[in-house]
């Protein structure tokens, strides 16, 4: 199947809003005296708890008392650099949840390879631009949020169902209280999750589940704030990253595997998704292996 076909097939795009997160707490980590005061007056202003560390030990110290909402964290520093603070953090479990954006000066391939490979969620380049700053924190606090509201409906589910893996049964479950919506959901992610070499269309995803493309649709937008088909796209290249990392499979042979026909719209999706080319991001990987 074309992405072209997918694309029409699964045909939805979202339209929530991204609002600024007052009173979230934001830990910004630099050493540099501009950066921050250009930073803590537009965090300040914007209604941010902000807190402020010069290095990356004070930023762990700080971030284990505060539990801060999102992170900023810059590369260059002294002693402890942004990457190894971020290892840092992601080795630590009251920590490893938190959301690091990266800033960086540098527009380099290497460096958003290795911060995405440790755990970071995103880069901001300098220099900052006010509205992008603000955008890129809001999304990562509302991803948050819906995360911790999807897990606690998934846990409520599942203590009803004793598992979100789809079956026979289940589906006659969902027929029988067609208002089960969140059924709906973990039903659907299973199977989109089951069949990413051969992808299935939203037609053929409500046919299996029993219903019809409308309520997926809005059964994904209730619940996971997206449509099905970012779902799928984030589950194949998630996927195709982890088989660059862990296997030596062809760059060709991955696009197939996660269910692209065109090697050329799995390189262009899988750059739009991790700033790198998928060679370049097994390239790096390699390279930080062998140091």
């Amino acid at each position: 199947m074309s992405v072209g076909c997918m694309r029409q097939s699964w045909e939805e795009q979202s339209d929530e809003p991204i609002e600024t997160s007052a009173e979230k707490g934001v830990l910004l980590v630099d050493d540099n005296p501009e950066n921050l005061d250009t930073l803590a007056l537009l965090l300040a202003k914007s209604g941010f708890d902000l807190q402020i560390a010069l290095t990356g030990q004070s930023a762990l110290r700080k971030a284990r008392v505060e539990k801060p909402d999102v992170i900023l964290l810059d590369i260059r520093m002294p002693q402890m650099d942004g990457f190894e603070v971020c290892r840092q953090f992601k080795k630590d479990a009251e920590l490893s949840a938190i959301p690091i954006l990266f800033l960086s000066a540098a527009d380099s391939t290497e460096e958003k390879v290795q911060g995405f490979s440790l755990g970071a969620v995103d880069f901001i380049s300098k220099p900052f631009s006010e509205e992008e700053v603000l955008v890129r924190i809001n999304l990562q606090l509302r991803q948050v949020e819906q995360q911790k509201e999807l897990t606690h409906r998934l846990q409520t589910y599942q203590s009803h169902f004793q598992s979100n893996l789809f079956n026979e049964q289940k589906a006659l479950e969902y027929k029988r209280h067609p208002s089960n919506t969140l059924g709906l959901v973990t039903s659907a992610m299973d199977l989109i999750s089951k069949n990413l070499k051969t992808p299935l269309t939203l037609i053929d995803l409500a046919k299996l589940l029993g219903t019809n493309q409308n309520k997926v649709s809005a059964a994904f937008r209730e619940h996971l704030k997206t449509t099905a088909y970012d779902f799928l796209r984030e589950q194949r290249l998630e996927y195709a990253a982890q088989l660059l990392r862990k296997t030596p499979l062809q760059v060709l042979e991955i696009s197939e595997q996660v269910g692209y026909k065109h090697g050329s719209d799995f390189a262009a999706a899988f750059k739009k998704r991790y700033g790198v080319s998928p060679r370049q991001f097994r390239q790096s990987i390699q390279n930080k292996q062998r140091t």
